[in-house]
């Protein structure tokens, strides 16, 4: 079979994560499992517990899942949750609050958001059903091929955070939300307490995201969300009113 990412024909592994591991880290228990929300028409709301994140087998070989997505994700753990040094710091523009990182390795931390766009799209999970990078899928495959992070204007990738509330609806990681257009393609994933939006490219409606998304000197914005705020996302991708 032929691997999606490098088209080489090769064994090809039984669970490639599409949302890399590290990102649950805060949902799993002492076992190692969390559990899984489900809302739909015919079943307003269960649960399914689960010992591992998001999975699917037969898209990567262990060459493209291990050694070319397992080094952006080691970088990317080590990131957002320790284990590099960076530069962080506070600050507030009116009422919107902000933490900026200074010190981040463009190329690395931008494929890594990207791959996992990228990885929700070619997927066949119903959970990312609505995923679809349509034109830009090919496009954003041979960046990450060449390890090519393009420019910062070029497939940018906001993040929002609510984890700095003392509030009970952290664990959460949600169906995606995308909005399509012959402009512009906008997908969101809640995974945990933070908010990833990603953007094909920043346009007039969008140029904001040009000040929060990593930028070539390997600076990023992580919007802090206000508490009000928090509650209206989670129960936007929740479906129903839980808080």
């Amino acid at each position: 079979m032929k691997c999606k990412l490098c088209g080489n024909e090769a064994k090809l592994l039984k669970k490639s994560h599409i949302i890399p591991d590290f990102m649950y880290q805060d949902l799993f228990d002492e076992k190692h499992r969390y559990y899984e929300v489900i809302v739909n028409k015919e079943y307003p709301l269960r649960n399914k517990l689960r010992q591992s994140g998001v999975y699917e087998p037969d898209i990567l070989c262990s060459i493209c899942d291990n050694e070319k997505f397992g080094g952006l994700e080691t970088y990317a753990s080590q990131a957002l949750y320790g284990g590099i040094k960076l530069t962080i710091e506070n600050g507030a523009i009116n009422s919107s609050k902000y933490t900026r990182i200074k010190g981040l390795d463009y190329s690395k931390f931008k494929l890594f958001l990207m791959s996992v766009w990228w990885r929700a799209s070619i997927s066949n999970l119903p959970v990312f059903q609505h995923v679809n990078l349509g034109k830009h899928e090919q496009i954003i495959r041979d960046k990450l091929l060449n390890n090519d992070p393009g420019s910062s204007e070029e497939y940018p990738c906001a993040i929002f955070t609510y984890l700095h509330h003392d509030n009970n609806y952290h664990p959460i990681i949600a169906e995606p939300k995308c909005n399509y257009s012959d402009q512009q393609q906008i997908c969101t994933f809640l995974i945990g307490g933070n908010l990833f939006v990603f953007y094909t490219h920043i346009d007039e409606k969008t140029e904001w995201v040009r000040h929060s998304a990593i930028n070539e000197d390997g600076v990023m914005q992580i919007v802090q969300m206000s508490e009000n705020l928090s509650a209206k996302v989670v129960n936007k991708f929740v479906g129903m009113d839980l808080l």
